[in-house]
């Protein structure tokens, strides 16, 4: 201990004691790692998503159910990307190179063709230009119309008015085809090609195109104050310098939108926890179908750590109430053997549970009606919890039918209200089988279970405004689970009493059968015990009911309890009918051997005969490790008055103390206290009610001041209730009867007759006789009841304690020494 106080500086004494206590209690072993690993395990499968277990939806399909997404979470939108990608790409500008070189070249045309026309000598000189001008322009230009530009007039018009317009419209920016730029929204961006420079920006609308600008030149000339003749010449003569000085730069431009498009921020859309995604009935968009496949593909094989520790966190904590009960008090020790039951039967259903989710998706897949909801009513849950109460003690299956609850509703993606349903569920099965007797009455038991989960169901379903088109589907899955619990019940109460060796309620029953070798071998060697067993049955039963313990048990454990006397039954004074005490004849340790024999021997029996670990534990325990006064005081005396023999301080109390331990149990805590009880009630004179109840009384409270009950969860009111149910008991045992005509038996013989022992008013005539061997308490009462004799004190005594101070203070007298301390 001063080591660990050293390791942990900081840690409160009181505190380490109690974790000490606590590690202690847990009994860490196989079923305690098993517990453990399988909570882990449930854990991993519950938070794990093998696969979703919503249907991939495809555009335009119409949603079965509502979809909501159960956590918030954010995903990016590669499609809204993509069109926003693509938008920016549209919106950017055409790019244009202008090039002047063509306005230019028509200027110098023009003018170089009014000075050929006017340096001109001949006629066939004017010929071979009107010649060359309409190989130029394309167009066929008559004699007639070229000897028109001769006119000075006409030049000034061409020159000053109709070739400054087109060199302007073309220095603006002229393209071939106009329609090349309508699919660019962004417009048209003018960059010089000599600089590099942006020169203009304009929509794609207001480039002109080389065919727009002969249209706009035939109306300009038609405006013109000239002849017909002379407006159609200029128009011709024009037309065919018109040439195109934007060129778009494709290339340019597709490289300029990437760039752009780059900038583009992707599109991350966050979706809430619980936000329905699309409705029942509606058609899927692009938008919800893009919701819809992120959620997809989330929950596909994701593992999310946090919600696993947490999970895991719940569950353990849930387990810390199978070491406590609700007011605080220790339970009693669960063996290895009980947690690595709960850790099976967790993983079984859990596992049960998702073969169940597997199962409803594909057949929602395949069938509209049925929805991924409607196979978890169908999870036997209350077959579970069944199971459970029949092994389990009552303060523990609750905490099972939460764990139950939980890990099946994490399995189903279940909410509140299904958590809601498998927990009452599991409770009322658990109700209706706590209770049962017989397998037939079992089977009546679970016809009322169908109704049962049938109004669970309905109002779950009617708390969240249930859907109706889904109620027959439900209600049928409900009835499903039902018929399943009650076949599991059936099925496999007894693989579970075969594989783990519990003695469920349906054993215990079958252990009650009179006709058990064991229980006919003592009937006929060691009747005496025989009927003391039936009648410590009979108390413990109804004093277990009134404090809430394991009432069965108690009966078949008291009805087994003392099977190891039908070995010596001589030896035991229930037993001996007139016959010679065979502890005359031994010395007092070899009779403390003979009678804690009983008790081995018993154990061992209870092996062979494979009653059950309940059972042997309370046949083991029902002594705890009492001491036998009545053969210690022999032995000291004896070693006091025999000169020739070492003196008293050589007898040992630890040899005349049974084996232990003390009970664990309330139920192998209420045999002992009835086995005491009825053992010591043979010694009562003229037993009325008021002396029973005194007895009784008294009898309880030295089994408590020795410290026997220590070890297990009895509060003083659960005393008081034990006391009144013995007390009632054996007053009925101990009632008068009228004496019949010609019966002169004393009163102490009919006594008993009753009871089937020697009449209590023979036991002071045999002073070294062994006592009833149900218990030491019978020699307690003989010194407290009876006049004083060399083993016995002088005067009626109020309380154990008193007695046990008294003994001390006799061998302190006859020793000069201070007696050896007696083991709890």
């Amino acid at each position: 201990m001063n080591t660990s106080k050293k390791m942990l500086p900081d840690l409160h004494p009181d505190r380490f004691q109690s974790l000490l206590e606590l590690f202690s209690r847990l009994q860490l072993g196989y079923g305690f790692f098993a517990l453990a690993a399988v909570l882990a395990a449930l854990s991993f499968v519950v938070v794990y998503e093998w696969q979703p277990t919503m249907r991939n939806y495809v555009q335009g399909e119409v949603a079965e159910t509502d979809i909501a997404s159960p956590i918030t979470f954010s995903f990016h939108d590669a499609e809204a990307t993509r069109l926003q990608r693509e938008a920016v790409e549209q919106a950017q500008p055409l790019i244009c190179v202008l090039n002047l070189e063509p306005a230019e070249r028509l200027h110098r045309r023009v003018t170089e063709l009014f000075t050929s026309i006017n340096r001109a000598q001949s006629p066939a000189d004017i010929d071979t230009l009107r010649l060359a001008l309409s190989d130029e322009t394309g167009e066929e230009i008559s004699t007639r119309l070229f000897s028109l530009l001769l006119d000075p007039e006409i030049q000034a018009l061409a020159g000053n008015n109709v070739l400054p317009w087109l060199e302007q419209r073309m220095r603006a920016g002229m393209v071939s085809d106009s329609r090349a730029l309508f699919s660019y929204t962004g417009g048209v961006i003018v960059r010089d090609l000599n600089s590099g420079e942006i020169i203009s920006r304009m929509a794609a609308s207001e480039v002109t195109d080389v065919r727009n600008a002969m249209l706009d030149l035939s109306v300009h000339v038609r405006n013109l104050p000239a002849s017909a003749q002379t407006r159609r010449l200029l128009t011709s003569l024009f037309s065919g310098f018109i040439t195109a000085t934007l060129t778009p730069n494709f290339e340019a431009t597709a490289q300029s939108a990437a760039e752009a498009a780059k900038m583009v921020s992707p599109v991350v859309q966050q979706i809430m926890a619980d936000e329905v995604i699309v409705r029942q009935g509606e058609r899927i968009s692009q938008e919800q179908l893009a919701k819809l496949q992120a959620l997809w593909v989330r929950e596909a094989g994701k593992f999310k750590p946090e919600l696993f520790f947490g999970v895991f966190l719940c569950a353990a904590l849930l387990c810390a109430g199978f070491f406590y009960s609700s007011t605080g008090q220790k339970l009693p020790r669960f063996s290895q053997k009980e947690l690595l039951f709960i850790a099976s039967l967790l993983a079984f259903f859990t596992v049960l549970a998702k073969a169940f989710l597997l199962l409803g998706t594909a057949l929602a897949a395949s069938n509209p009606v049925i929805s991924t909801v409607t196979q978890a009513f169908a999870v036997p849950v209350a077959g579970a919890a069944g199971l459970a109460v029949m092994v389990s003690a009552s303060k523990r299956y609750f905490i099972t039918c939460l764990l139950l609850a939980l890990f099946c509703t994490l399995v189903n993606k279940g909410g509140l209200t299904l958590f809601v349903f498998y927990f009452m569920s599991s409770m009322l099965g658990a109700w209706l089988i706590i209770d049962i007797q017989t397998r037939k009455e079992m089977g009546k038991k679970l016809l009322m279970l169908l109704p049962g989960l049938a109004l669970i169901w309905l109002a779950s379903t009617l708390a969240q405004g249930g859907d109706a088109a889904r109620f027959m589907p439900e209600f049928a899955a409900v009835l499903l689970g039902g018929l399943l619990s009650m076949t599991l019940i059936f099925a496999l109460s007894p693989l579970i009493e075969l594989i783990f060796g519990f003695t469920t309620r349906f054993a215990l029953m079958e252990l009650m059968n009179q006709e058990h070798p064991i229980l006919r071998q003592m009937m006929f060697d060691a009747p005496g015990s025989y009927h003391h067993c039936l009648i410590v049955s009979a108390m413990v039963e109804v004093a277990a009911k009134a404090i809430g313990a394991n009432s069965l048990l108690c009966k078949v454990g008291a009805l087994y309890h003392d099977i190891g006397k039908v070995e010596k039954p001589q030896y035991f004074v229930e037993n001996q009918f007139h016959i010679p005490n065979p502890h005359d004849k031994l010395a007092p340790t070899m009779s403390a051997l003979v009678l804690i024999s009983h008790v081995r021997r018993g154990v061992e029996l209870a092996q062979k005969y494979r009653l059950g670990k309940e059972i042997t534990d309370i046949i083991r325990e029902h002594h705890g490790n009492r001491v036998m006064h009545y053969f210690y005081q022999k032995a000291v005396d004896q070693k006091a008055l025999d000169q020739n023999q070492p003196g008293w301080q050589n007898v040992q109390l630890e040899d005349f103390c049974y084996d232990g331990p003390r009970p664990q149990s309330r139920e192998a805590a209420l045999v002992m206290l009835a086995d005491v009880v009825e053992a010591s009630s043979r010694t009562l004179d003229d037993p009325t009610p008021s002396r029973i109840k005194t007895h009784v009384h008294r009898m309880i409270r030295s089994v408590f001041a020795d410290g026997q009950l220590n070890a297990v969860d009895m509060t003083f009111k659960d005393l008081e209730q034990v006391e009144d149910n013995f007390t009632l008991i054996l007053i009925g045992m101990f009632h008068k009867r009228i004496e019949y005509p010609g019966k002169g038996q004393p009163k102490a013989e009919q006594h008993a007759l009753i009871i089937g022992s020697e009449p209590a008013t023979a036991l002071p005539a045999l002073p070294n006789a062994a006592p009833d061997a149900t218990s030491d308490a019978a020699t307690d009462v003989l010194t407290d009841s009876l006049p004083e004799d060399e083993y016995h004190v002088s005067k009626w005594l109020d309380s154990v304690e008193e007695y046990d101070d008294m003994m001390r203070k006799k061998i302190q007298r006859r020793s000069g020494q201070n007696t050896p301390g007696e083991q709890n």
